[in-house]
């Protein structure tokens, strides 16, 4: 996960502005899309290294019942060092009795559940995961 580094109030603006940790290789939809506008693909390699880096961050929510519920490529983030987080937990929720309700979430990215207002649970991540992986499947760009 990004890491929170710290918050506070912006009396002038009237922002809060919220400190995180920093990703030197940016989100992956910048890299997907400087990949399409390049006519680039990402190596099967890189793709399985991504996709194994977020199952465990996936894996560590889940394990304390956390659901993301908002995974798409924009929420996706690069380091310089090979690791890949998972940020923006704004609408994440603890599942405290198995199965939610709330729609929330991109559309994109939302399993059927959520879109047909029945129950989901942990595993929209997964289904939300694996559209991240297919935006990422036809490509090869070495970032």
């Amino acid at each position: 996960m990004v890491q929170y580094k710290e918050a506070f109030f912006e009396e002038s603006s009237g922002n809060l502005c919220i400190v995180m940790e920093y990703a030197d290789s940016g989100d992956l939809k910048s890299k997907i899309e400087q990949a399409k506008d390049l006519r680039n693909y990402i190596k099967e390699s890189k793709i399985w290294h991504i996709f194994r880096e977020l199952l465990e961050g996936l894996q560590a929510l889940h394990s304390e019942n956390i659901v993301h519920r908002d995974i798409k490529s924009a929420n996706i983030f690069l380091c310089k060092n090979g690791s890949v987080k998972l940020g923006d937990l704004n609408v994440s929720t603890i599942a405290k009795e198995g199965m939610m309700r709330t729609q929330t979430g991109t559309p994109y990215y939302c399993p059927p559940e959520v879109w047909q207002f029945e129950p989901y649970n942990s595993k929209c991540d997964v289904w939300s995961l694996g559209v991240c992986m297919f935006e990422l499947a036809c490509l090869e760009y070495p970032f």
